[in-house]
C-alpha cells in the first residue's frame, strides 16, 4: 500500500506539488483565521437558577422557592442531580445534568420546568446561568480615581467606557463591578403610617405599581396593526414624594392602571410620567402622599466591600469574550478604543488581566522552539549528510505538517489555545522523524549509483514500512486522550486531536513530498566519489571522523 502511494507520487510529481502548494495556503489561512483564546470553549453540564426573594428569611426562601422550583425538575432527561441552597433573600438551585447533554438543550428544559412553576407574589423571576470558560473575562481594567472621587469614575465608566468596549470586536457584554452608586432611601415612619390608616404594603404595592408597562390594545395605521403599551416610571425624588397612598391603594391622575404616566405605541416615543396629584380615597377622603409618612432622599448604595489601585478607590471592568469571538482581535480593538477615550485626569485606567497576553506568548514560544527545532534538525542533517539540497528537502516537512494540522484544526472547528498550541509543540519534535528517515535512505541509494527517481522510490519503499508503523503507533497513543470522555475529556480533545492530526500529516509528506523533492533535487552520486557538496569547514575535528562513517557506508 504504502509503496504503491510512492510510485503514484513519483509518476504524479506535478500533481504532489500542486497539492503541497494548496495545502499550504489553506494552511496559512487557517493560521490567520483560527480564533486564538487562551482555553478550549467548555461548556459544564450544569444549570444555575437564581431566584431573589427581598427580605425573605432563609427558610421562607427554602419553603416558597427553592422546594417548588426543586420539585418541577424531578424526571427532566439527563438529570443527574439537583442541589439546592436558600440564603438570606436569596435561593440558588443547581441543575447538574449527565455529561454528554448539550448545555443549551439542558437551559431550555429548566426553563420549560420554570414556566410551570407558581411562586407567591413580590418574588422576582427566576434567572437561569449556564458556565463556560468563554463566560470568563477576556480583558479587565480598573479605573482608579487619584482624587478620591469614586462618583465620578462610576459614571465615567457607565456613561464613556463602557459603550466604547461594546462596539468592540467579540465583545459579548461588558461589565462594571464596584464603583459608588446612588439610590433613592425611603424611611418610613410607622407613628405617622398609623396615624394615617396605612399598611406597610400599601406602601409597596404603590412604589412598584408605578414602575410598570401594561398592554393596551392596539393602533390600526395604514393597514398595519401597531401595538400600544402604557408605561409609567417614577423619574425624580419629587415624583416619589407626591406618590399617592391612599386607604384602599395607590391612585394618579391619569386614567387606566396606576401610574400610567403615557402611553407607547409600538416602538415610538412614550409620554413621560406625570407627577400624581393628590386623590381621594374609595370613601372620599384625601389620600395620602408617601412624604406625609415616609422621609424620601439620595443615599449611597451600600458596598460590600472596598476596592483600591496602587492605593487609590477604583472600581473594575470586566470584557467578556464572545464563543466565536478572537481573544487577540478584541484585546487590540479594545485597546485601540481606549487609547483614543478622554478620561478625566484624575482618573487612571488600567489594564490588569488580558487572557490575549498568555496567548500572545504561547504563540511566541511555540514558533521559537518551532525555529529552534527545525534549526537543530537541519544542522544535525547536515552534519551527517553533507548535502544541502538533501537539508533542505527535510526542512521542508516540518512546515507543511504544522500547517496541514492548523487547517485540520480549523476544519474541525478548534481554536487556538493552550491546548492546541502544547499539541503543536510536543509534534514539532516528532514530525521531522519520518522524512529523516525517508532521506538518508534514499541518499544511500544515491550514493550508490541509483538514479534520483529510482533511489526516491527503492529508498522510500524499503522504509515505509517501519516509518507507518511508528507513525501510527504514537497516533494510538495520544489519539485515545480525545475519547476519554467527561470534563477531562473535553479539556484534552483539542490537545488529542491536533498531535494526530500533525503526527498524520507527517507520515503523508515523508512517504509523498519527500520522496519527490529527493527525484527532482538531489543529483546521482556515484559509488567511490565524495558527495557534491562539500562537508562543512564549521565542523573541525568531526570532519574526519564523519568522511570516515560516509566512507564505510558506501562500501558496504
Amino acid at each position: 500500500m504504502a509503496a504503491a502511494v510512492i510510485r503514484w507520487s513519483l509518476r504524479n510529481r506535478a500533481v504532489v506539488i500542486l497539492l503541497t502548494l494548496l495545502t499550504t495556503v489553506g494552511g496559512l489561512v487557517a493560521a490567520t483565521s483560527l480564533n486564538q483564546e487562551l482555553f478550549p470553549d467548555i461548556s459544564f453540564p450544569d444549570v444555575f437558577i437564581v431566584t431573589v426573594d427581598p427580605a425573605a428569611s432563609p427558610a421562607a426562601v427554602d419553603r416558597d422557592v427553592s422546594k417548588p422550583i426543586s420539585d418541577s425538575l424531578s424526571g427532566l432527561a439527563g438529570l443527574s442531580h439537583v442541589t439546592t441552597t436558600s440564603n438570606e433573600s436569596v435561593s440558588t438551585v443547581l441543575v447538574q445534568f449527565n455529561v454528554g447533554t448539550k448545555i443549551r438543550d439542558d437551559q431550555d428544559l429548566v426553563a420549560q420546568a420554570l414556566s410551570r412553576v407558581t411562586l407567591p407574589q413580590g418574588i422576582a423571576r427566576p434567572t437561569v446561568q449556564t458556565f463556560s470558560f468563554s463566560d470568563l473575562p477576556s480583558i479587565t481594567y480598573t479605573l482608579a480615581a487619584t482624587d478620591g472621587n469614586l462618583e465620578r469614575v462610576t459614571r465615567e465608566a457607565r456613561d464613556i467606557i463602557v459603550p466604547a468596549l461594546k462596539g468592540a470586536s467579540g465583545a459579548a457584554a461588558v461589565k462594571v463591578s464596584g464603583g459608588a452608586e446612588k439610590r433613592v432611601l425611603v424611611t418610613v415612619d410607622p407613628a405617622r403610617l398609623a396615624s394615617h390608616g396605612v399598611a406597610l404594603s400599601q406602601v409597596t404595592q404603590a412604589l412598584s405599581s408605578y414602575q410598570v408597562e401594561l398592554p393596551a390594545g392596539e393602533v390600526q395605521d395604514s393597514g398595519k396593526s401597531i401595538p400600544v403599551e402604557v408605561s409609567s416610571a417614577l423619574t425624580s425624588v419629587d415624583n416619589i414624594k407626591q406618590l399617592v397612598i391612599s386607604s384602599g391603594s395607590a391612585t394618579s391622575s391619569a386614567a387606566g392602571p396606576p401610574g400610567v404616566g403615557g402611553t407607547r405605541p409600538g416602538a415610538g416615543t412614550t409620554a413621560g410620567p406625570q407627577p400624581p396629584v393628590p386623590a381621594t380615597g374609595a370613601a372620599g377622603t384625601p389620600g395620602v402622599r408617601l412624604e406625609d409618612i415616609a422621609s424620601v432622599g439620595i443615599a449611597d448604595t451600600t458596598t460590600s466591600g472596598i476596592s483600591r489601585t496602587d492605593g487609590s478607590p477604583s472600581l473594575s471592568i470586566d470584557v467578556i469574550k464572545s464563543s466565536d469571538g478572537n481573544a487577540v482581535t478584541l484585546s487590540n480593538d479594545a485597546r485601540s478604543r481606549v487609547d483614543r477615550l478622554r478620561l478625566d485626569s484624575h482618573d487612571r485606567l488600567s489594564v490588569v488581566a488580558d487572557t490575549a497576553d498568555g496567548v500572545k506568548s504561547s504563540l511566541s514560544g511555540l514558533l521559537e522552539e518551532g525555529l529552534i527545532g527545525a534549526v537543530l534538525a537541519i544542522l544535525v542533517i547536515f552534519m551527517f549528510l553533507g548535502s544541502v539540497r538533501a537539508t533542505l528537502v527535510t526542512a521542508v516537512s516540518l512546515p507543511t505538517s504544522v500547517l496541514v494540522a492548523l487547517l485540520g484544526t480549523r476544519l474541525l472547528g478548534y481554536s487556538l489555545n493552550v491546548m492546541t498550541l502544547a499539541g503543536l509543540t510536543i509534534a514539532i519534535g516528532r514530525v521531522v522523524d519520518d522524512a529523516i528517515v525517508v532521506l538518508e535512505n534514499s541518499f544511500s541509494q544515491l550514493q550508490r549509483g541509483l538514479a534520483p527517481r529510482e533511489a526516491a522510490l527503492v529508498g522510500a519503499s524499503e522504509v515505509a514500512s517501519p516509518v507507518l508503523s511508528t507513525s501510527l503507533t504514537t497516533v494510538a497513543v495520544f489519539l485515545p486522550i480525545a475519547f476519554i470522555g467527561g470534563i477531562v475529556g473535553q479539556f484534552f480533545e483539542p490537545f488529542a486531536i491536533t498531535v494526530a492530526i500533525s503526527l498524520l500529516a507527517s507520515l503523508v509528506v515523508s512517504l509523498t513530498i519527500v520522496p519527490v523533492l529527493i527525484s527532482m533535487f538531489l543529483g546521482r552520486v556515484g559509488a567511490g566519489h565524495e558527495p557534491k557538496e562539500p562537508l562543512p569547514r564549521v565542523m573541525g575535528p568531526y570532519r574526519s571522523t564523519l568522511r570516515w562513517s560516509l566512507a564505510r557506508r558506501r562500501n558496504k
